[in-house]
């Protein structure tokens, strides 16, 4: 009998095939996180809000939105981690936008204004939402640094739907970053 053949039909054989194989596989596993972020400020635009019609009506959930040109400014955020490489589906991107008005050398939205601000949020993960939240509690302030590099920190708040028991649980994102002009 040749070798290969014990090593496939055996049991002890495809159990050791399988344990070389496995060990192969995990050795060089890189196992840290990874962590990306980008801090964008468009100059000369607008956000333009659209509902999302695939989204079964929850409230303020499903939205979309569009950079069109205009006379504000519009804030990108966006900070992706994928804490553990070797679980998949474990990895979140939040985002947050919303726009202000040029030629001010700092700036507080807070509660309303964040709404009239056009302020979204979305955490884009293996979690069952869909949609940005649109944004009306909480405070975002910012400080204009340099002629293209502006401080900005946002401690918001939406009401994220939880299907499992079909309630409305408050969720805070806080953070602060430096952002540069586009």
């Amino acid at each position: 009998m040749k070798i290969h053949n014990v090593l496939i039909y055996h049991p002890i054989g495809v159990l050791l095939f399988m344990t070389l194989t496995f060990a192969a596989c995990e050795k060089g596993l890189d196992t840290g996180s990874r962590e990306s972020l980008e801090t964008i400020i468009y100059s000369s635009q607008e956000i333009e809000l659209s509902l999302d019609s695939a989204i079964s009506p929850f409230w303020n959930r499903g939205w979309n939105y569009a950079l069109v040109p205009g006379a504000r400014q519009v804030v990108f955020y966006s900070h992706s981690i994928d804490p553990r490489r070797e679980v998949a589906d474990d990895e979140s991107t939040n985002i947050l936008l919303f726009e202000f008005d040029q030629d001010q050398p700092s700036f507080t939205l807070q509660d309303s204004a964040l709404w009239h601000a056009n302020c979204l949020y979305n955490q884009i993960c293996f979690c069952g939402t869909r949609g940005y939240y649109r944004i009306s509690k909480g405070m975002i302030s910012g400080q204009k640094l340099s002629d293209n590099t502006w401080s900005i920190d946002f401690d918001i708040y939406y009401d994220q739907f939880h299907f499992h028991d079909s309630t409305y649980h408050e969720i805070q994102y806080q953070g602060g970053e430096v952002f540069k002009l586009d």
